[in-house]
């Protein structure tokens, strides 16, 4: 029974770490683009967007991923 348990909340805990992580990659994506955008013109075509960064702990949300995102793209 403990043991049952014990795997639950493991399971539970991995994937809300997962989840963050797709979380922070999909602001990272969005932000990286309108970075982009706001550089090269509103109808560019943006380039492959480049691997997100391990993001520090506490920041692994969608808002901070695009704010990451957002610099990259527009230093490009």
């Amino acid at each position: 029974m403990k043991r049952s348990l014990l795997l639950i909340a493991l399971a539970f805990g991995l994937s809300t770490i997962a989840n963050a992580g797709l979380a922070f990659e999909a602001g990272f994506k969005a932000g990286f683009v309108t970075g982009y955008r706001q550089n090269h013109g509103q109808y560019s075509i943006a380039p492959i967007c480049p691997i997100p960064p391990i993001p520090p702990v506490g920041e692994d949300d969608y808002s901070n991923g695009f704010k990451y995102g957002l610099f990259e793209g527009m230093s490009q």
